[in-house]
């Protein structure tokens, strides 16, 4: 008796095989790619938990001939730019003298 099979012939077969190949290679970019927005995203959130962090000790500016409290010098640090989505890029910044102004603030949106 003749064993029946799936594929008529052994061109089919290969083309069967190459199809399973790319489909799995197509799986593993999408694996990689979430892979890498995830960690673009970890390393942001750190980027924030150190700002954060730079806010805690919050110097008071001093009038060096009066040694009397002045205003605010603002002093901004500001995180990377974060991938391009939708046309725009952004970033978090923060006055490290925390000055509650926003004077000097630099660019947190840009289009991309």
């Amino acid at each position: 008796m003749q064993k029946k099979s799936l594929f008529k012939n052994k061109y089919m077969l290969q083309f069967f095989y190459l199809f399973i190949l790319v489909l799995i290679l197509i799986f593993f970019s999408m694996v990689l790619e979430i892979k890498k927005d995830y960690d673009k995203e970890e390393i942001l959130e750190q980027q924030r938990l150190d700002l954060l962090n730079l806010t805690k000790e919050s110097p008071v500016v001093l009038d060096e001939t009066s040694s009397k409290e002045v205003s605010c010098k603002e002093s901004w640090f500001c995180t990377d730019w974060a991938d391009c989505r939708n046309n725009v890029q952004k970033r978090a910044c923060l006055d490290q003298n925390t000055c509650k102004t926003t004077i000097n603030k630099p660019a947190t949106e840009q289009s991309c």
